[in-house]
């Protein structure tokens, strides 16, 4: 399981990782004053994630969930959905994939170093979308000349959708090489599947099938007194379809294809400056295109029956400056500047004509100017203070100011314990996105349509943090409350005047509600010996809209998450097993229905054969407990059991 930090103990000593989400600055892991968990490369490899949503799945305290009408998942924390939630690569943004939210399963994890999650209101240090929290994935830094390749494959058994035993193949490779001031890499990763069925009785089919890939370089020149000057492309392509069917009177039976076309070009260009003084100086700019294609496809028409294109970009520069002053602190300032736009467009076929439909009204963009600043004080050895302040401008929404402050008081005990005690407060302040604002999803021959409203107001967040943390050579317990209050809650509800104008449901985008999300988080780890780790988390979450009093939908009170691990040092076998529970929780706003509780279980092995070759195989959900085919309100696990085996190699 990922864990929030490596446990040091007696055989092996691990130096604690450095951290920068929390401060914007580097800091060992324990002696950040804002709580990190952190998922590491040894973590990946060991779990053999192959993207971030499941190189996320079995950290304490993170839900992930099915996107709304599209295929991959987004990341909750504390309550507050992946709307809410910031995904960064390298400290930049990633465009969201479907105009709010950002699917986990399009971002590769091979070439990465570690994951830092944030929790609570960290819109003073990141802006509007960092509500809920924030998702950093620290690409690896080369540092050498090396080059690995990953190989891996596996099937659904009775539930493949081909008459193959191999259902998914995964292939990962990269290569980096340092030659005086240069440093080059190179990596890419390639996941095709094809998909799964669980109920072969029907057409419709639950897995997608098709092709996710993405490529990643990086060019730098490092001058001799720390300047360095990188550029750092991305491109990401995938190419999925999934069989579904509709019934239509006098008709029967009309079977479909829903496929998916996406590709995201991502360039950014860093520059670091060190100072005489100790200060520091870096800024970068980022431009992100991101494409969606949708279509659906009758199979016995010769002409597409609809299709959908969306486009995103955007265009960020950002600028920071450290600067200590004295023994006591370190000021951190930046300034940022940004403009996205979205356009999208639908086409369909009706009465033999080919009718064009806008989705987003032209001119829907969105510019903000930013300005952040924070002084981390020491206060003595055991106690210090983090205030901050970001003002953001939005064109249409005028300015905001965030505020946040954190506090850390740190004691070594007896026997060579460290004690952590952290509180912080911040608010969180999140901007409309420009789906909300301009969309217009017509799916008339559905039933329903979505509207987006140019009048709503952004939301506003209050985030409190407390927390304990104790550590010593072979335990660690982690203890944090939270509670999270939110104004202004965006959302859709039915538009009863439009609807009844209309012969569909109408539903609008509307500030409704106010809500809030409390509870609190238990993480725990133990090694009794050199050969065995167990380590636990346990998450409780209340929730509630406070204007109907009905729990918000999509949130389970309770989650589980264990993992034991044993690892025979003198062959260097490492077995894990790890489950999740996550009890029932309500699939509507008006908690009519329930969704049943759920348990899972994951088997990793890992046999290296040399210093450079390792063989791994793995089976995902043990117990084979997935939702039923069919049922909207069941929010179980979607794909069934899933064994495979591969190998990697690093030299």
């Amino acid at each position: 399981m990922a864990t929030a930090t490596p446990l040091v103990h007696a055989a092996e000593t691990t130096l604690a990782p450095v951290v920068v989400t929390g401060t914007r600055t580097e800091k060992p892991l324990l002696d950040s004053p804002v709580r990190t968990q952190v998922v590491s490369a040894a973590d990946l490899e060991r779990t053999h994630a192959r993207d971030l949503q499941q190189a996320l799945r079995h950290v304490p305290g993170i839900t992930l969930t099915a996107i709304h009408g599209k295929s991959g998942k987004e990341v909750s924390l504390q309550g507050l959905d992946g709307d809410r939630v910031l995904v960064l690569i390298d400290g930049q943004p990633v465009a969201a994939s479907t105009g709010s939210t950002v699917d986990l399963s399009q971002i590769a994890v091979h070439d990465v170093q570690r994951i830092e999650i944030v929790k609570g209101a960290t819109s003073a240090l990141y802006g509007s979308e960092a509500m809920g929290g924030v998702v950093n994935v620290i690409t690896r830094e080369p540092d050498g000349d090396a080059y690995h390749v990953t190989l891996d494959a596996g099937g659904y058994g009775d539930h493949n959708r081909s008459d193959r035993a191999i259902a998914k193949q995964h292939v990962a490779a990269g290569w980096q090489k340092v030659t005086g001031p240069w440093v080059m890499s190179l990596d890419a990763d390639y996941r095709a599947t094809d998909g799964f069925d669980l109920d072969d009785t029907s057409y419709n089919a639950e897995g997608e099938d098709g092709d996710r890939a993405n490529v990643a370089a990086r060019l730098a020149y490092r001058w001799s007194d720390g300047r360095e000057l990188e550029l750092a492309p991305r491109y990401y392509h995938e190419d999925i379809a999934t069989p579904f069917s509709s019934t239509a009177p006098g008709q029967g039976e009309i079977r479909k294809s829903d496929e998916e076309t996406a590709e995201r070009w991502h360039t950014a260009l860093h520059y670091r400056h060190p100072l005489t003084d100790g200060g520091l100086l870096t800024t970068s700019l980022v431009h992100e295109r991101f494409t969606d294609d949708t279509r659906q496809d009758a199979l016995a028409t010769p002409v597409l029956d609809q299709s959908r294109k969306a486009e995103i970009e955007l265009h960020q520069w950002e600028g920071q400056w450290d600067q200590p002053i004295g023994d006591r602190h370190l000021v951190t300032a930046g300034l940022a500047a940004s403009r996205e736009t979205l356009a999208q467009s639908q086409h369909r076929i009706e009465g033999g004509s080919d009718v064009h439909v806008p989705e987003i009204e032209p001119g829907a963009d969105r510019r903000t100017a930013e300005g952040f600043i924070q002084d981390d004080i020491f206060l003595g050895e055991r106690w210090e203070l983090l205030p901050g302040v970001r003002y953001q401008h939005d064109d249409d929404f005028g300015g905001f100011l965030a505020p946040k402050i954190n506090l850390m008081y740190r004691r070594e005990l007896t026997g060579g314990a460290r004690l952590n005690l952290r509180a912080g407060y911040g608010k969180g302040y999140r901007v409309p996105n420009l789906k909300e604002r301009f969309y217009v999803f017509d799916h008339s021959a559905l039933g329903y349509v979505v509207l987006g409203n140019p009048d709503l107001q952004p939301e506003q967040s209050d985030s409190l943090q407390l927390g304990a943390e104790i550590v010593t050579e072979q335990a660690r317990l982690d203890v944090n409350l939270f509670h999270n209050r939110l104004d202004d809650l965006i959302t859709t509800a039915l538009d009863p005047e439009r609807t009844a104008e209309s012969e569909v449901a109408v539903y609008r985008y509307t500030n409704l509600e106010q809500a809030r999300t409390q509870g609190a988080e238990f993480v725990a780890e133990y090694r009794p010996t050199a050969a065995w780790a167990f380590s636990g988390g346990y998450t409780y979450l209340d929730t509630e809209n406070e204007r109907t009093g009905k729990q918000l939908p999509g949130r389970a009170r309770h989650q589980v998450n264990v993992e034991a691990t044993y690892h025979h040092r003198s062959s260097g076998l490492a077995v894990s097993v790890l489950g999740t529970y996550r009890s029932e929780e309500y699939a509507d706003a008006n908690n009519n229905a329930r969704s049943p509780n759920w348990t899972r279980w994951d088997v990793r092995v890992n046999q290296p054969v040399n210093e450079r070759l390792t063989v791994f195989a793995g089976i995902d959900n043990l117990t084979n407990e997935h939702r039923a085919p069919g049922v909207g309100t069941d929010r179980r696990p979607l794909e069934p059991r899933f064994a495979y085996l591969g190998l990697r190699y690093a030299l």
